[in-house]
């Protein structure tokens, strides 16, 4: 028992003596939780708004990009077999894959 009263009485001594340290480290602590807190805490809000946003605009779930473009025949039928394309298919009740071009690029081609 005489042990922990000489701790409690030295940390009590320490903290009083260097006031203004303890009260930063105390503010510090705070600020840290408070800005982990409110970004768990807007997780949640920033993803339904990214859904809210593609969905309003009717924005691409999948979209797949190659350098050299995508071979008909050989690419295609593969790309329909993606577990994340059946996946976004059946969620949305497609039936049929919609394959376009990049217009940066046909752009860009056409200006050259």
């Amino acid at each position: 028992m005489m042990r922990k009263s000489i701790l409690w009485k030295d940390a009590f001594q320490t903290i009083t003596h260097s006031l203004g340290r303890y009260i930063a480290i105390i503010l510090l602590i705070g600020l840290g939780t408070f800005a982990f807190v409110g970004l768990k805490m807007a997780g949640p809000d920033m993803r339904a708004t990214g859904a809210d946003f593609f969905a309003k605009h009717n924005l691409a779930d999948v979209t797949v990009t190659s350098n050299y473009g995508i071979n008909l025949f050989k690419i295609r039928p593969k790309l329909s077999r993606l577990p994340l394309v059946i996946c976004k298919m059946q969620r949305l009740n497609l039936t049929k894959m919609f394959y376009g071009y990049s217009l940066n690029q046909i752009l860009f081609q056409a200006m050259n």
